[in-house]
């Protein structure tokens, strides 16, 4: 809470020798340049940042409802109606942001924030990537390409392209955003397994398992976002064609 104002903030606290140690430093500074710009419903606002003598702080917008994995696990898993909502809830934010010449490179149910009323906002812009035609203004060292093919995110949320080196696209946010709506009609990621390498096995040959249960409007849209040819997952959200 800001003591003049009474206003309650969420703070996102960064250790700065691990930041040093990890070679982050790009990474948080983009992010905070990033967040200066973007204003949207759909998407955590960044009030002001400081620094002390071991920590880095981001005073973000509050989200009471917590995030999205938390309702997802208490519930064990989402209605299709819960699941439609949020669906075009995060399109909307993501369209928003790829009109801005920006990729996430980190969607999935943890940083997916949930306001007291129940709307959805998108947090975390760690691992975020400006494509070359960007309308943010960003550092020339920030924008830089050498992270566009380098592995970042979560593992169960990464597109086949990116285990391959191939650059960052919109794709990988689409492909995350399949993950995400499988997540949260199933309860559980569409490639989990005992490790990474299991993973990432899966996620190469496409070994998606549908659930009896889920409907073949799910099923189909699910199937359409994560293909490799990303093309196809963007005319879905470019035709407003969401899960319905």
């Amino acid at each position: 809470m800001k003591k003049d104002t009474g206003k309650v903030y969420a703070l996102k606290i960064m250790d700065k020798k691990f930041i040093t140690k990890e070679n982050k430093t790009a990474y948080v500074k983009l992010e905070r340049i990033v967040l200066d710009q973007l204003n949207h419903p759909g998407i955590v606002q960044l009030h002001f940042t400081f620094q002390d003598t071991y920590s880095l702080y981001m005073a973000l917008e509050s989200s009471e409802g917590g995030e999205l994995f938390d309702q997802i696990t208490r519930k064990g898993r989402l209605t299709d109606d819960e699941t439609r909502f949020y669906a075009n809830e995060i399109v909307d934010a993501l369209e928003y942001i790829h009109k801005l010449g920006l990729i996430h490179r980190d969607l999935k149910p943890e940083n997916l924030l949930l306001t007291s009323d129940g709307h959805i906002k998108i947090a975390d812009f760690g691992s975020v990537k400006p494509m070359q035609d960007s309308q943010i203004t960003v550092l020339p060292n920030a924008a830089s390409d050498e992270k566009a093919c380098t592995f970042v995110g979560t593992a169960a949320y990464v597109p086949p392209e990116v285990l391959n080196s191939s650059p960052a696209t919109i794709g990988n946010d689409l492909w995350a955003l399949g993950c995400t709506l499988f997540q949260m009609l199933s309860g559980t990621s569409p490639f989990k397994d005992a490790s990474e390498y299991l993973i990432f096995q899966k996620i190469i040959s496409q070994d998606v398992r549908f659930p009896d249960y889920f409907s073949n409007d799910a099923r189909d849209l699910i199937d359409k976002l994560l293909v490799v040819d990303w093309q196809v997952g963007l005319a879905l959200v470019e035709t407003g064609w969401i899960y319905p």
